[in-house]
C-alpha cells in the first residue's frame, strides 16, 4: 500500500512539473522562429544587401509604450535577421513619428519614416505590436515596405509564462525611441 501511494504521489509530481515546463515557452526560441517565419514569407520580396529598419514592438492598446518585453521581443527579432544575413539597421526615432492615424483608425506608416527609410535606402521596415492577456501576450509582427506601406509578411503568435508577464508589467513601462 505505502508503494502504491508513493507511487501515486511521483506521478502527481512528475505531472505538475511537466505542467510548469510547457507554462514558460523560450522567448528567444520562439522570437527567432517567428523572424524566420517571416522572412520565408517575404520570400524574394526581400534582398540581404538592402538594409531593413526594426521598430519596438508596441503595446497595441497604447501605441506610445512599450515595455521590456517589446524591446526584448524587438531586439530578438532584429538579432535573428542579422544571424540570416540581412542588414539591420539600428535608427532612433521617437514613436510619434512611426504612425499616421488615418480617419477610420487605420494606422500607416508615417511619411517621415518612409522618407528615413528612403534615405537609408532600407526596403522594409519590422513593425508589430503586441496585446498582453493574464500570463500571455498575443504578438503581431509585420515586415512592412517601405516605401508604400504594404504588408509583405507577417506573422502573428502567443507567448506564455512568468518570463512573459515580469517583462510586461505596466508599472515598467518605458517612454523611450522606438529604434535600434
Amino acid at each position: 500500500m505505502r508503494s502504491l501511494s508513493l507511487l501515486l504521489a511521483l506521478c502527481i509530481l512528475i505531472g505538475q512539473l511537466q505542467a510548469c515546463a510547457t507554462r514558460n515557452v523560450n522567448l528567444v526560441d520562439r522570437n527567432h522562429e517567428a523572424a524566420d517565419a517571416l522572412l520565408l514569407k517575404a520570400g524574394a520580396s526581400l534582398d540581404k544587401g538592402k538594409p531593413i529598419l526594426v521598430a519596438t514592438i508596441m503595446d497595441v492598446a497604447d501605441l506610445t509604450k512599450t515595455t521590456r518585453f517589446g524591446l526584448i521581443t524587438a531586439d530578438m527579432l532584429a538579432g535573428r535577421l542579422a544571424q540570416q544575413g540581412y542588414t539591420v539597421l539600428e535608427i532612433k526615432l521617437d514613436r510619434e513619428n512611426l504612425y499616421t492615424l488615418t480617419g477610420t483608425g487605420e494606422m500607416l506608416l508615417s511619411n517621415e519614416l518612409r522618407n528615413l527609410s528612403a534615405s537609408f535606402g532600407a526596403q522594409a521596415v519590422l513593425i508589430g505590436t503586441y496585446a498582453p492577456a493574464g500570463e500571455q501576450v498575443y504578438v503581431s509582427a509585420k515586415l512592412v515596405r517601405a516605401k508604400d506601406s504594404v504588408i509583405i509578411a507577417a506573422e502573428d503568435y502567443r507567448l506564455q509564462g512568468d518570463d512573459v508577464a515580469s517583462l510586461i508589467d505596466p508599472d515598467l513601462a518605458l517612454r523611450t525611441s522606438s529604434w535600434y
